[in-house]
């Protein structure tokens, strides 16, 4: 482009606008400039009509109304000078400075300093001519002249054309008659309507918008048509014109042609259907067919406001017309077209309108749903939303409920309903329902600043406070609920279950489908679930799920972004690294994944090459984590800084590693600062933790960390470029950034990696139980002990961590297990180095059976195998200390670890917010009077912490879905979260469970007495009974089985025995199986031990020598108590040794003396019941295996030579059954 003031433009350039020139910064012009945009272009010879937002020729390209301001300031009534024209900007907004820059043809930094120099910044005064400067005066004059001259010839041939349109549409009613119509007749609507009988032409004129020449122009009005005459929506006595509908259909597009006779201004145009005057309410519609049907099915007067358009914009001239009635706004559903324009469009109006907005439950309009199902249903349909709409409803003191159908107008001027509000528009203000003040959508309601209160959503024809509190009183066994509502199966029951238990939904009752099979559980014959109470399901669960989404999800819109590919498994950095080192942007935010190369291939090359330079300066967090980046760099670490460096130039030490806790330290604070402003680059890991350490940590006071954001300001504005790289980057995090360094939108870039492909499976389960010791974890990490599969367990709260490794210790002695946490190492009960080992973490979990750790195992910390020593992992979180990001951290810190189980424990009343918004609402207040922007960022990280607290079952959820984890979510089952049943138990079931409880057990006894229902909550939690009753009742199991499972001693036996069987069986999921059975072998134990039958002393003492033999081994396999390996042990009797060993093993034992003559004493092995059942064992009755015996015996003495009155003698037996043993 040629420079219009004659003067030779610079060159071109990609850089930035930069403020270096000035002594004040980049924003001290912009915030200069505001308001004064009409003053600064006048200034430049660049003339508007006006600096306006009305549409009016574009001061470079021309045109006629192609050009507009656009008025979106950041003080009230102060232009932005923010601009679009179609065709130079290509109809996207650019700033005033743009605006110059285009004008004359030159750069923007060119352009920038000319504005600044304007202002008085700089001192300088502008280079243009005031000759030059008053030649673009006169020629925008002449411009804008030609274009008043052709606006005001627009204006008269538009009210001529208005004219005639009245008078047409006059002359062609008086040739209309009242008739049927085939349009009407084939969607079943008899009505009589105005028809036109003759062809009726049209005259007007218009201008070309080519040649820009007056043409006239003529429409056909065809015989035959429907006439719907148009009045105006401010003066309905004034008729404004009339829209046709054809009396065929295109048959291309098989639908009725319509349209407006020429003239008719649409934007003012309604028609009337007259109707019950007495009703309170008008009925307001797009179409005619619509309008017939709505009012045959309600009675109301209805208005047709020809489009969806038209409801929005004519809404609040409709309320003049009728400042008495309530305004219902008959949208269409749109959705199967893929949009929601319809709906859009009703609750725009209604919103405004303070009306109601009603939709079709199907696809379709109002006239589409009366001809599916009639015009009863359809009347039946609309009265029942309107049961919807009532006044607030005073919940409580601080809790107001509306109707989940209510429209809400956001502060962007447009209408949403309730439901659509909560979901799709979270975290966005809006305004108040109920006063019209400022409110601000939440997870699943709205917090009203201006009333202080919570507006919450409601089914209102369902709500029955009375019902709600009856129900809020059932209290009892788990279940108790469920069977209340599904009693009589009416709505209203259902409804209020759905109110209770509201703070759980995307919890442990993670959708409506959770919610509704939890109903039929209960349900002898099913239960029906109103449609409205699953959208009140989803509404709470969609809206919270979407809220979490905010907490993590990137803005890749608001800021430049680029997206590095996979190449062949490996991420592509040449791209970010080419764009960092042409130095465009001033901040580059990197979100790429951990083992991506985030460090060794992005911070690295750019290290180096900023050393080629003033040097870098790279700054973490933790201490850990900046000593393997300073390894890596192979720059100096700030740790090692003594004074003898003081002099010494970033350049010369190959760069600087410094962790924040190294920066507490007053006496390398200076040294530090002032190295900070040499750097070249900067480079901040972990960037996310850092903010937050810098801003909330009580180590980093306010003084320090204004300081420390000082000093990277000035190296900015050095031209240093700042890299913040973090796994877990968040667009909030980024706009902190932005806030303290002063960055606009346009020098920020957000680099973004593709993900890379993982195989890791996790099956998660929600309660809301905090019960930790009850979860299935527990009993799953047991298992896998006794397999010897190694595993991790990763705990967010310490103090559970410990009481589970103390109960893991003490159960598995032999076992190698390690409680890590943020104060204390412990292994195998005796207290360790923690930083040593974590130091050294790689070797030191090289051959332990659980890892059970808590967040110390952070940032710059990883565990890897070659050997991929841990087979599973765990989790047991709750949210209540560590946000969603961190405790998926605990598990990506295990690399070869693919296969997890998760539990997410919490409680319902986390998951409000209302408390929260209360601070936000001080906050705007505090904004007011302009305190510190550190304390107003410190506040809001605050808050965040503490939303990621009431959103972290979804939050959670969302990010194991970003990391590509395959999922699978599941409602807890009672006993592995709670020890208590899902389903309620009757009378019946009572005394059923009674048998089946260990009559020994004194609370059993109590249970007894005074009965199942009469424990409380606490009792049941302590009461060991409950648990073998749940459990009985949940699997069928026997009265054996439940007794066994109640005594931890017999549970620990069956999980020996199944061990045993397991590794005889040669299960290949047991490590070195071949291994462990060949030593069981050795030790004498074989399938062939585990049936029935009578050990013989001979046969005690021989196995009581192989197993003694073989002790070290058995010990190991924890088959044998360790006392047997001691040397200086006494030895046992044969008997009592195998007898105390069987038992150990869940056998039951009893000592019988065998017949005559030898009448030695034999152990009689039995294998208990449920252990037969449960390992499919094949087992003999002792009848079966004595008879077994005696026949081994007589075939031996057949065999010797005896006859059989010798044997018959010998074994006592009659010669007639030794014949029957010796044949068979």
């Amino acid at each position: 482009m040629t420079t219009k003031s004659g003067e030779s433009p610079p060159p071109a350039s990609k850089s930035k606008i930069s403020p270096v020139y000035y002594k004040s910064t980049a924003q001290d012009v912009v915030e200069a400039a505001y308001g004064r945009w009409n003053e600064i272009l006048n200034y430049f010879g660049i003339t508007v009509s006006s600096i306006t937002t009305k549409h009016t020729p574009c001061p470079v390209c021309g045109g006629t109304d192609r050009f507009r301001f656009q008025n979106k300031c950041n003080r009230s009534g102060l232009l932005d000078g923010r601009w679009v024209c179609n065709t130079c900007s290509e109809g996207k907004l650019l700033n005033g400075f743009k605006l110059v820059a285009i004008f004359f043809g030159i750069d923007d930094k060119e352009t920038f300093k000319r504005v600044a120099e304007y202002l008085g910044f700089g001192g300088k005064k502008s280079t243009i001519s005031e000759e030059e400067r008053k030649q673009h005066v006169i020629k925008n004059q002449q411009r804008d002249a030609e274009y008043k001259k052709q606006q005001e010839q627009e204006k008269k041939l538009l009210e001529a054309k208005e004219v005639g349109a009245i008078t047409y549409t006059l002359e062609i009613e008086n040739t209309c008659v009242e008739k049927s119509h085939p349009y009407l007749q084939e969607k079943n609507l008899g009505q009589k309507v105005f028809v036109t009988t003759k062809l009726h032409t049209v005259c007007y004129q218009e201008i070309n918008s080519a040649t820009q020449k007056i043409e006239n122009k003529t429409q056909i009005i065809k015989s035959g048509s429907i006439f719907i005459k148009f009045v105006d929506v401010s003066n309905p006595e004034k008729f404004i014109g009339a829209q046709f509908i054809s009396k065929g259909k295109n048959p291309e597009k098989e639908r009725w042609p319509k349209r407006p006779i020429a003239g008719t201004p649409i934007r003012n145009a309604i028609h009337i259907i007259q109707g019950d005057h007495s009703s309170p309410y008008i009925g307001i519609v797009e179409g005619y067919a619509t309008a017939i049907s709505v009012r045959m099915a309600t009675g109301f007067t209805v208005l047709m406001t020809v489009d969806e358009g038209g409801m929005r914009r004519k809404a609040e001239r409709i309320q003049q017309l009728f400042p008495d009635k309530k305004l219902i706004f008959f949208g269409d559903n749109d959705s199967h077209k893929g949009h929601t324009k319809g709906q859009d469009a009703a609750y725009n109006g209604a919103a405004l309108t303070r009306g109601f907005a009603i939709i079709p439950p199907k696809f379709g309009d109002w006239d589409d749903y009366r001809q599916k199902h009639g015009i009863v249903h359809t009347k039946t349909e609309i009265d029942r939303q309107l049961l919807e709409f009532r006044p607030a409803i005073e919940i409580s003191d601080n809790v107001s409920g509306i109707s989940i159908n209510s429209a809400i107008l956001l502060t962007n001027g447009k209408g949403a309903s309730f439901h659509d509000a909560l979901i799709n528009h979270t975290n966005s203000y809006c305004i108040c329902p109920l006063s019209g003040g400022k409110a601000r959508i939440s997870g699943g309601f709205i917090w009203s600043y201006t009333e202080n209160k919570v507006i919450a959503p409601l089914v209102v024809s369902l709500y029955d406070k009375a019902l709600i509190e009856q129900c809020r009183k059932v209290k009892g066994k788990k279940g108790v609920r469920f069977a209340w509502a599904v009693t009589g199966k009416e709505q209203k029951r259902l409804y209020a279950l759905a109110h209770v238990l509201e703070g759980r939904f995307s919890g442990d009752i993670i959708n409506k489908e959770a919610f509704y099979r939890l109903l039929q559980q209960h349900a002898k014959h099913g239960v029906k679930i109103s449609p409205d109470i699953f959208k009140y399901i989803d509404c709470l669960v969609a809206s919270r799920i979407n809220q979490a989404k905010t907490l993590t999800k990137l803005d890749t819109k608001r800021y430049k972004h680029l997206r590095l590919p996979q190449v062949n498994g490996l991420l592509e950095w040449q791209p970010a690294l080419e764009v960092a080192t042409n130095r465009t942007y001033k901040a580059i935010f990197v979100a790429a994944q951990h083992e991506q190369g985030k460090t060794k291939s992005f911070i690295k090359s750019l290290f180096i090459d900023a050393n080629t330079r003033n040097g870098g300066v790279v700054i973490a967090h933790r201490e850990k984590l900046i000593t393997q980046i300073a390894l890596e760099l192979k720059c100096f670490h700030y740790k090692n800084y003594n004074r003898v460096l003081s002099g010494f130039r970033l350049s010369a030490i190959k760069g600087l590693a410094c962790c924040l806790n190294s920066f507490y330290l007053e006496n390398k604070q200076e040294h530090f600062l002032q190295l900070l402003m040499q750097a070249d680059s900067i480079f901040i890991d972990e960037s996310v933790q850092v903010l937050k350490t810098m801003l909330t940590s009580e180590l980093m006071h306010e003084e320090l960390a204004e300081r420390l954001t000082a000093a990277i300001k000035i190296a900015i504005t050095n031209g240093a470029v700042i890299y913040f790289t973090d796994a877990d980057q968040t667009t909030e995090a980024i706009r902190h950034w932005q806030q303290l360094l002063e960055l606009n939108d346009n020098e920020i870039l957000l680099v973004t990696a593709e993900p890379p492909e993982r195989h890791f499976e996790v099956n998660v389960t929600c309660s809301i139980s905090k019960r930790y010791s009850k979860t299935s974890i527990v009993n799953s990490i047991e298992r896998n002990l006794y397999n010897f599969i190694p595993s991790v367990l990763a705990v967010e709260i310490e103090k559970e961590a410990r009481a589970i490794a103390q109960q893991l210790m003490r159960m598995h002695p032999n076992k190698n297990i390690v409680l890590l946490t943020g104060t204390r190492c412990i292994k195998n009960g005796e207290p360790i180095d923690a930083t040593n080992f974590i130091d050294n973490i790689q070797s030191e979990t090289a051959n332990i059976d659980l890892l059970i750790h808590t967040s110390v195992i952070g940032t710059g910390v990883s565990i890897k195998h070659e050997d991929q020593r841990f087979k599973k992992g765990y989790g047991l979180f709750t949210g209540d200390f560590l946000s969603a990001t961190e405790c998926l951290q605990m598990m990506r810190r295990f690399r070869n670890v693919v296969e997890w189980d998760i539990a997410l424990l919490f409680s319902p009343q986390n998951m409000y917010l209302p408390s929260f918004y209360k601070d936000i609402a001080s906050q705007f207040i505090a904004k007011r009077i302009k305190p510190r922007k550190m304390d107003i960022i410190a506040d809001e990280i605050n808050f965040a912490t503490r939303k990621n607290k009431a959103l972290f079952i979804p939050a959670f959820n969302y990010l194991l879905d970003e990391y590509q984890f395959i999922v699978n979510r599941q409602i807890a089952r009672d006993l592995k979260m709670q020890g208590i049943t899902i389903q309620d138990i009757t009378k019946e079931d009572q005394e059923a469970l009674m048998f089946a409880t260990p009559y020994e057990l004194k609370e059993a006894e109590k249970g007894k007495k005074i009965s199942y229902s009469g424990y409380t909550d606490e009792e049941r939690f302590s009461c060991e009974h409950a648990l073998c009753l749940d459990y009985y009742r949940m699997s069928s199991m026997t009265e054996d089985a439940a007794y066994r499972w109640c005594r931890y001693s017999s549970r620990m036996a069956d999980y020996r025995l199944e061990l045993l069987v397991n590794i005889l069986r040669l299960d290949p999921t047991i490590k070195e199986v071949e291994i462990k059975c060949a030593i069981l072998n050795e030790a004498g134990i074989s399938l062939e031990l585990i049936q029935n039958q009578r050990l013989t002393s001979e046969k005690t003492q021989e196995l009581t020598t192989s197993i003694i033999s073989r002790a070290p081994e058995l010990v190991k396999l924890e088959l044998l108590d360790e006392r047997y390996t001691k040397i200086n042990k006494p030895p046992e009797r044969p008997s009592r040794f195998i007898s105390d060993w069987l038992k150990s093993l869940g056998f039951e034992i009893d000592l019988k003396q065998s017949s005559p003559p030898e009448r030695e004493y034999q152990l009689e092995i039995q294998v208990n019941e449920p252990m037969i059942s449960r390992l499919s064992l094949e087992t003999l009755s002792f009848e079966e295996v004595e008879k077994q015996a005696q026949k081994t015996e007589a075939l031996v003495h057949k065999e010797s030579g005896l006859s059989l009155s010798q044997i018959a003698e010998l074994m006592n037996l009659t010669k007639v059954q030794v014949d029957r043993l010796t044949k068979n």
